[in-house]
């Protein structure tokens, strides 16, 4: 499902759903200035820009192993919260995941599914 791996990150396949694109990409981090840098660096990419909602979970451990975890919906209410529920649970560490959205029709709780899809997909490469 990888499209394209770049230098900083990985990028999935697009789905497409009633008019609906999903993309999925995600970088290693561990620090918030990497987590910072990598979201500014992907928020740049001109498919990135023009999508409606961006939405972003990253969870890092850092060299005093305290864990940092945060998210971004982006307008997309409670995807951001998955997508790092997503991440906690298959213990997935030191990443950041960012799943674009240009919307179509209504998609309602298919949307989620996307989006962890897309996700995932991306992080399989990391």
């Amino acid at each position: 499902m990888i499209d394209r791996i770049h230098s900083s990150y990985a990028e999935s396949t697009i789905i497409h759903d009633k008019g609906d694109a999903f993309t999925g990409r995600a970088t290693k981090v561990k620090t918030y200035n990497e987590t910072r840098e990598a979201v500014r660096q992907i928020l740049r990419n001109p498919e990135t820009i023009s999508a409606i909602h961006n939405i972003y979970a990253y969870k890092f451990t850092d060299k005093d192993g305290k864990t940092h975890k945060g998210f971004e919906d982006d307008g997309e209410f409670d995807a951001g919260t998955k997508l790092l529920k997503h991440i906690c649970e298959h213990n997935v560490d030191d990443v950041l995941v960012i799943v674009s959205r240009n919307a179509g029709d209504k998609l309602d709780p298919l949307r989620f599914t996307h989006i962890i899809n897309v996700g995932n997909a991306a992080l399989a490469e990391l």
